[in-house]
């Protein structure tokens, strides 16, 4: 079979630390195969060097695949402003282009029949070949259906990839690659984001395909229905082993890999405990025979000079042999994972883990919990729920808000993720931390534990892989005798191998276990109850006795329904000069008006499809906005009459815009890499930025009296004189994806790092502050400074507003629909807060932002 990708020696280091060194693989074509190991091993490297998007320090890769290579990550920043169906069209791309070829080429040929026989002939062949190889025929029935599989089939074709949660952007980018149906596919953990149904689906989807498939995932029910063979990555090694048989050929050769040095131990020790015995019984022989005639007693001497000699030299040799092995000794296999009760025996009777009203404001909900010892409970729930708080109160590692709890007898966590290092702490510090013992005690628990080799634990934990800092929290929890184990995502980070032998570990302790996991197979092997947690509300006040029971208080948010507001996706808000506040209506191609008196009118534009985004007031009195979808920049008067402006760069996605200080209108174009502006003549007049694939997005006027913009995919903030000249000012942050930006009471620049999950406040003179919000996983999106001096911001991830004052303090603000996607906001004339939601409704906070 021809081997599709082979690679040659790859070696890559990162700060220092080798992730793969010297590894060799291949794929032949059609395989399905598996790349495992624990979390830091080296993975996802792997996967990016065969994708050719990471250059190794050395080694090569080569790939023969006609029919091209996709490459899925497990996190990748798509442009905000893309539409899911932009973002589909583009995965279609080549196979169209490749369609179009073809029909060109036939086209010719029909003309021309010396063309079919020549080298036209010959690329119709060849082109055909990968098109079919492709399935171009089929390619958008297959994007169908893998919408569907995957849960996206209602996803509206016009909504913006920055209004996607996570996981839609995660399945949207999957169902993209899918149907692509590149020759060669190399997978990243691509079930992060599915529920059971869409990996069943992938499951069947993969089994099916022609192509050849590498795959890296932690889910070992995919890995056992999908792949052919599997290779494993040795964190410690740093080694890549092929096994054959699928996943059950990888499990059955780590159980025989086993077998076989138990038996090469116990040979070892008993061919050591033969030869002492033979030396010492050898030693201690004397040649046998009858007493000899004096005749005789010379031949005696020289038989018994040969005998003594022999044994002698048998002795020697037996000797000899046992130095050799004892030199080269085969230590014990490691015992299989046991996790150890105390045996206390107050500890092993009656409930261990009581709860009564137990609460954490905003993160549990209030719930009362009975656990018995040697009880098993599964806790479940949607992500927010309060599963890992829950843990963390019962560990005794959080204060509850609200009610009370009990815990008998030692109770331990494991949490998601590894403790921090400290600085210059060995491995093996790190494991004898606060145990009594001596360090060679200590060193030989670890070494019987199998988890890690004796020449690791000099290693600082800091350089440790994430897998391998999880592995050492496994160790201590394994090495101390406990009552009740409380493991968070006990899965996360291990090999399957390990974590197939954690399982087993908690099959056979007979003590109380509470676990969260998202692990599908741990779920249905499950033999115990379960407790499903929901979403904790904001906390209401102790009710008092019902006599004086006020009644409930009311909510922080009032709801403005949009007419049509659901299809109609309200997106960006701006107060006009009439004292209304005006919107965009991003998917129905309008802008709305929601005058004082609370009355809403609607004027749709001239083109359905404009995809209205960004709106701002103009200096001209009217409302200006960009109109991403036909790539113009809209403007409305007071008096509801629109008209538009083309760019001379076609399809450039018009996106930012504001009124700049020289009296024009500023706008970003985010798919060109350009920043324009009207003049106040109606000239249209554009910049270059220097920095191909930035993605400018939002813009303002600076208090410098220059125009400042977001560099979404740079990093970055860009900076623009009102005659043309630019700058760049990158921000502290790796991957910060900088969105949403305004300026601060203060004269400072404030914008949403959406892929850091904080605010970075930049300030005159240049230094940039960055603030973590609570959740980093919340993904800011538009910012704007309050009345009451702190910049507001809505976490569309999240559903709910935010607060930040100068400090980096932050007050948040639910929405009262938790699925809700906030988007752009905006303070009317008397101080309240607007907000847009994908829901259809405007959002108003009863509060404001007077504070």
């Amino acid at each position: 079979m021809r081997t599709q990708i082979t690679a040659h020696d790859l070696t890559r280091t990162f700060d220092g630390r080798p992730v793969l060194d010297a590894v060799n693989c291949s794929f032949p074509a059609g395989e399905r195969a598996a790349v495992v190991g624990e979390n830091g091993s080296g993975k996802s490297t792997l996967l990016r060097l065969l994708a050719g998007v990471d250059r190794p320090d050395a080694g090569r890769v080569v790939v023969r695949a006609e029919g091209g290579v996709g490459h899925f990550l497990q996190e990748e920043t798509l442009p905000a402003d893309l539409t899911v169906q932009r973002v589909l069209d583009r995965s279609l791309a080549e196979l169209r282009a490749l369609e179009g070829r073809l029909r060109a080429l036939e086209a010719r040929m029909a003309a021309d029949e010396s063309a079919a026989l020549g080298a036209g002939g010959e690329e119709y062949g060849r082109l055909l070949t990968v098109f079919e190889l492709r399935g171009g025929y089929d390619a958008d029935a297959r994007l169908e259906r893998a919408l569907a599989g995957l849960g996206l089939a209602a996803l509206p074709r016009g909504r913006r990839v920055g209004t996607l949660s996570g996981g839609e952007l995660g399945r949207l980018r999957l169902a993209a690659l899918l149907a692509a149906a590149p020759e060669v596919l190399l997978l990243d953990e691509p079930t992060n984001h599915l529920d059971d149904g869409a990996v069943d689906w992938l499951a069947d989807h993969l089994r099916g395909r022609r192509g050849t498939t590498v795959l890296v995932s932690h889910d070992r029910d995919l890995l056992e229905r999908v792949a052919t063979t599997v290779w494993e990555l040795d964190a410690d090694r740093r080694r890549l082993v092929r096994h054959g048989g699928g996943y059950a050929g990888y499990l059955a050769e780590h159980a025989a890999t086993r077998r076989r040095w138990a038996a090469a131990h116990a040979a070892w020790l008993a061919e050591t405990e033969r030869l002492t015995e033979a030396a010492t019984t050898t030693a201690r022989r004397v040649a046998p025979g009858r007493g000899m005639r004096d005749g005789n007693k010379m031949a005696y001497d020289r038989a018994g000079g040969r005998v003594q000699r022999s044994v002698a030299g048998r002795v020697r040799n037996a000797e000899e042999r046992l130095r050799r092995l004892r030199a080269d000794p085969v230590p014990p296999p490691p015992e299989p994972l046991r996790f150890r009760p105390t045996l206390r025996a107050d500890a092993l009777a009656g409930t261990v883990l009581a709860a009564e009203g137990l609460a954490v404001d905003g993160r549990l909900a209030p719930l009362d919990l009975a656990v018995e010892a040697g009880d098993r409970l599964l806790v479940t729930g949607v992500n927010g729920s309060g599963k890992s708080t829950l843990l963390s109160v019962l560990a005794g590692e959080l204060a509850p808000d609200r009610g009370r709890f009990t815990a008998r007898g030692r109770v331990a966590r494991l949490g998601q993720e590894p403790p921090p290092a400290l600085p210059g702490q060995t491995l093996l510090a790190a494991f004898a931390a606060g145990r009594p013992g001596t360090g060679e005690e200590h060193a030989e628990r670890l070494l019987a534990l199998g988890l890690f080799a004796a020449e690791r634990f000099d290693v600082p934990v800091a350089r440790l892989s994430t897998g391998q800092r999880q592995r050492l929290a496994l160790a201590r929890l394994v090495d101390a005798p406990v009552d009740v184990l409380l493991l968070d995502e006990p899965t996360n980070h291990l090999s399957p191998a390990l974590v197939e032998e954690v399982e087993a570990a908690l099959a056979d302790y007979p003590g109380t276990v509470v676990v969260v996991s998202h692990d599908r197979r741990l779920r249905a092997r499950w033999r115990g109850t379960r407790l499903s947690l929901t979403p904790a509300r904001p906390p209401a006040a102790p009710a008092p006795s019902a006599a004086q029971a006020p009644p409930a208080p009311p909510s922080p948010w009032a709801a403005i329904e949009v007419p049509d507001g659901r299809a109609g996706g309200p997106y960006a808000l701006a107060l006009g000069p009439d004292g209304a506040l005006w919107f965009t209506l991003v998917h129905a191609g309008a802008v709305g008006r929601l005058a004082p008196d609370g009355r809403i009118d609607t004027h749709p534009l001239d083109d359905p499809g404009c995809a209205p985004t960004v709106i701002a007031p103009g200096p001209d009195g009217a409302l200006w906005f960009t109109r991403y979808g036909d790539h113009r920049v809209g403007r409305i008067d007071t008096r509801g009459r629109a008209t538009s402006f083309a760019p001379p760069t076609p399809e450039s996605g018009p996106y930012g815009i504001a009124a700049g200080p020289d009296g024009a209108l500023w706008f970003t174009q985010s798919r060109v890499d350009r920043v324009g502006r009207i003049t106040v003549d109606g000239r249209v007049d554009e910049f270059p930025l220097p920095w191909p694939g930035a993605f400018p997005a939002a813009i303002v006027a600076g208090p410098d009296g220059a125009l400042w913009c977001t560099l979404n995919q740079a990093d970055a903030l860009a900076r623009i004189t009102v005659d043309g000249r630019v700058s760049r000012h990158p921000l502290p942050t790796e991957g910060a994806a900088p969105v949403g930006l305004t300026v601060g009471a203060d004269g400072a620049l404030w914008c949403a790092e959406i892929g850091a999950g904080q605010l970075a406040r930049m300030t005159a003179d240049g230094r940039v502050d960055e603030f973590p919000l609570p959740d980093r996983g919340c993904r800011p999106h538009a910012v704007l400074h309050g009345p009451d001096g702190r910049c507001w911001y809505t976490a569309w991830a999240a559903g709910r507003i935010g607060a930040m004052d100068a400090e980096g303090k932050v007050e948040e603000f639910p929405l009262d629909d938790a699925g809700s996607e906030p988007h752009g906001l905006a303070f009317d004339a008397a101080g309240a807060l607007h907000v847009a939601l994908e829901s259809g409704t405007l959002a108003v906070h009863l509060a404001g932002g007077a504070r």
